[in-house]
Parts: C-alpha cells; sequence; structure tokens
C-alpha cells in the first residue's frame, strides 16, 4: 500500500532522520533544517511534514525504538499498550519504518554515538510521565531495564537499516568535532549544496534543548579520543 503516493512530490527528496534517543538527533535535525532548501520537522507522529510547501527537501527526525519501529504491527500493538496505561512508553508514531520506505526519493540518515555515552545521557535525563488510575500524571525516572531495551532494540534497527543503499551513517563525534567537513559530506548525499548558516544559525532553532541553543554546538558532548 502506497501511504505516500502524489504526483506533486515525485521529484521532491524526502528525508528520514533516525537515532538512540540522547544520540544527537536533535542537534542533527537542527543543523540540516537550517538549510534553505530543506524544510524539516521534529518529532511528527504522522504524515503531515510530507505535505511541506515551498522546499525541494522535506523530512522528519524520530528515535528507535522510542517512537517508531520497523514494522506497522509493532508500532500499533505498543501505542494500545501505552494508552491504556500498560507500558511506559514515549509518543508512537503511526507509520513504521517500513511505510517510509515506501515513499519516493526517500533517503534515510541514521547517526551513531557511542553507546556508553548515550546510557550515561539516558540515565541522566531521561524521564516518563505515567497515568494513574485517578486521571493524573506522575513522574518518574526511566528504568535500567527500559534503558538497556532501548539501546539493544535501537541498534538492531540502525544496524540493519546501514545496510540499504539509501542509507547514510554520522558519527555524533564527528558531527560534533568536525562539524563543517561532515555536513559538507551529508549534503552531497542530500543533493545540495553545502551552507554555512547550517552551523551559524542551526544550533540557535534547537527548540528541543533550548538552554544550550545560543550556545552554539556542544564539543564538550563528543567521547574523548
Amino acid at each position: 500500500m502506497k501511504l505516500f503516493k502524489k504526483d506533486y512530490q515525485q521529484d521532491r527528496t524526502h528525508l528520514l532522520i533516525l537515532g538512540l534517543p540522547r544520540s544527537g538527533t536533535s542537534i542533527l535535525a537542527s543543523l540540516i533544517g537550517a538549510h534553505s532548501n530543506v524544510s524539516l520537522i521534529c518529532e511528527d507522529f504522522g504524515r503531515s511534514w510530507i505535505d511541506a510547501i515551498g522546499k525541494p527537501v522535506v523530512g522528519n527526525k524520530l528515535c528507535v525504538p522510542r517512537q517508531i519501529d520497523m514494522d506497522r504491527k509493532r508500532n500499533m500493538g505498543v501505542k494500545l499498550l501505552n494508552r491504556v496505561g500498560l507500558l511506559k512508553l514515549w509518543p508512537k508514531s503511526m507509520l513504521s519504518i517500513e511505510d517510509y520506505l515506501e515513499i519516493d526519493n526517500l533517503k534515510l540518515i541514521l547517526i551513531r554515538r557511542e553507546l556508553s555515552d548515550v546510557r550515561n545521557s539516558m540515565g541522566n535525563r531521561d524521564m516518563v510521565t505515567l497515568p494513574t488510575f485517578k486521571g493524573e500524571v506522575k513522574t518518574e525516572e526511566i528504568s535500567e531495564e527500559e534503558i538497556e531495551y532501548t539501546i539493544e532494540k535501537g541498534s538492531q534497527i540502525l544496524s540493519q537499516l546501514e545496510q540499504r543503499d539509501n542509507a547514510f551513517t554520522i558519527s555524533f563525534d564527528e558531527l560534533i568535532n568536525q562539524t563543517e567537513p561532515t555536513l559538507q559530506t551529508l549534503c552531497d548525499f542530500i543533493g545540495v549544496s553545502y551552507e554555512e548558516q547550517m552551523i551559524e544559525e542551526g544550533p540557535r532553532w534547537n527548540w528541543v534543548y533550548p538552554e544550550i541553543s545560543a550556545k552554539g554546538i556542544d564539543k564538550s558532548k563528543a567521547g574523548k579520543k
């Protein structure tokens, strides 16, 4: 079933940015989204992003496996369990990665970070809001078991996607420490010319982490070589 088949979109480039939570997906999306020819949505759980107008490149950014999984059946199942409060999960895309792979001119951009850094960052920052039987909500820290599941399952998905001809993998450390050459290579993959405003303006519009937006790229987050 072609969920995205529309004649006026056939000559556009479609991007899907994927990575583990806390692996740099937000800063990567900010940098790419600052390009003048790109319209990028952060965490659209439907298909609204593909209807963006005025740009030759449109895209969406999601985290695996929290926000999207490989097949549609699993996506719907975990969404139902999450709705009735049986799982502690974040909002889930109604579309699967398999659905995205049906899109014409789709390019996958994958970001990898050292798993120890992902694990530490998730443990330090991740919280989840849960429904209660009284209709209220409470906030809990994510458990070690959930962190390990997220890392293991998400890594499996990324490894599977890396085998595809339309996939390009970026290292988080290289993105932070060698930002310009990394973005230049990425732009070649997307099919656009590199623009300096990607670095100059990208971090400024990172609404996911507004506390660092005004500081630009935080190189202290990269692993030590």
